[in-house]
């Protein structure tokens, strides 16, 4: 098989450090002896190829993230140099370096010395490279093996807990800081955002705050204005059907703009139907749904948390669009079953863990929690059956609930709790 060297394929490069299939020992291209004690954890996501890897170069310890590519001016043609995700980088890898010059100023690595495959040899072994030999099992996934489902469970259900205990501790602290309502509302905010946008609804909530909302005419139009998603008409698109609704929200921001200067990157790397726009349209939904007050809602919470579809629900104009001048074929619901359930789970149901204090009122919420649904799969849990599953398939019998899925969430970030079912016994 013929492989032509500018075009491999990284993951072959990624697969060769994860596995460690070098031949000599490791030198850096500055003369510096290189001891890798963990690889990292391979990244599927943005930013760097292997994050927190522990390595010994030149006998000091260090931990840090370890960036892969073909040839290092690589670096610059993706951008790394003005990406601070990758400032944490100690170590590049590359198959060769034929230029002899290394842009990203961090210890080199040249693979193609220390390996003795050739690169039609590295797409041989490495062009079927599992899921599972990317993720490897951690320490205690034999004892957890041999739990039976059941037991399992029960485990998981524990950890799970143990993560609503965190994001309960979490909300303590920021109440100590902004108030209940405050708080709650920024963790709203943040939930709409979904994983891309979280950070610019957070830098939103905190420019206006909910008792600003509270206080004026048009709450409404001051989010839109403010999350600089609403454009002067004259100089930006909009569709026909939104012109007339879109120029009254201008109108009544054009009162308050002058008082707001927020800076907010909206990401647009998403779906056509979780745009910036129908997310923050889902957000002010929802927000006029409980007439702006979050007080009375919460003070209802604990009896309606499993019956909360109506906040969702409305006539909202953009359910019908991905943003103002593009129409979707058909309406789709602004927030659904999933988002809502995910906002029961990182927003309500921890406040409601931190603020009841009666133990009926405690079990009939903890009985709820238990009740959720199973989410959908995500990458995070296709790794974490790779991790704390043998076989990795053995996942599928154990995991029924969302609580489920919490607790194999709470084992990714704290992988040293895994040990503890060598202990445990269901009651």
């Amino acid at each position: 098989m013929q492989v032509n060297e500018t075009e491999i394929k990284e993951v072959y490069l990624q697969a060769l450090w994860n596995e460690q299939d070098f031949c000599r020992k490791l030198i850096s291209q500055q003369a510096e002896k290189i001891e890798v004690i963990y690889p990292g954890k391979w990244n599927t996501g943005a930013g760097p190829d292997f994050l927190n890897a522990h390595l010994i170069i030149d006998g000091k310890e260090i931990s840090g993230d370890v960036e892969i590519h073909f040839s290092p001016q690589d670096w610059l043609c993706h951008g790394h140099q003005n990406d601070p995700r990758y400032d944490n980088v100690i170590l590049h890898a590359v198959w060769q370096n034929s230029a002899k010059d290394d842009p990203s100023g961090k210890s080199l690595l040249l693979m193609d010395e220390i390996c003795s495959m050739s690169l039609c040899d590295l797409e041989e072994r490495y062009q079927n490279y599992s899921q599972q030999a990317k993720h490897k099992p951690v320490e205690g996934v034999i004892e957890f093996s041999s739990l039976s489902d059941e037991q399992m469970k029960s485990f998981l259900e524990k950890m799970a807990f143990l993560r609503l205990a965190q994001k309960a501790s979490h909300l303590e602290e920021q109440i100590k800081v902004y108030g209940v309502e405050q708080a709650i509302y920024q963790d709203l905010m943040e939930a709409f955002g979904y994983t891309q946008n979280r950070q610019a609804f957070l830098i939103l909530a905190k420019s206006i705050s909910l008792k600003r909302l509270q206080e004026c005419d048009d709450p409404e139009a001051i989010l839109w204005g403010e999350s600089s998603l609403l454009k002067d008409s004259s100089q930006s698109e909009v569709h026909e059907d939104l012109k007339a609704w879109h120029q009254k929200k201008w109108n009544a921001w054009a009162k308050f703009r002058s008082t707001y200067q927020a800076e907010i990157n909206w990401s647009r790397r998403v779906r056509p139907q979780n745009t910036p726009e129908r997310r923050l349209a889902g957000a002010t939904l929802f927000l006029k749904n409980i007439n702006w007050n979050l007080e009375i809602f919460l003070n209802d919470l604990a009896e309606n948390i499993t019956s909360l579809e109506s906040y969702y629900q409305g006539d909202d104009l953009m359910e019908s669009f991905t943003c103002f001048s593009k129409k979707l074929s058909k309406a789709i619901s602004l927030v659904g079953e999933s988002r809502q359930r995910e906002i029961r789970l990182n927003v309500f149901y921890p406040y409601l863990f931190l603020s009841l204090k009666g133990e009926n009122e405690l079990e009939l919420v903890k009985k709820s929690y238990l009740a959720e649904k199973k989410g959908d799969e995500t990458g995070l849990l296709r790794e974490a059956s790779c991790r704390f599953f043998l076989p990795p398939s053995r996942m599928k019998n154990v995991v029924k609930k969302f609580v489920h899925q919490q607790g194999l969430y709470f084992l990714l970030k704290n992988p040293e709790w895994l040990k503890e079912c060598r202990d445990y016994t269901t009651s």
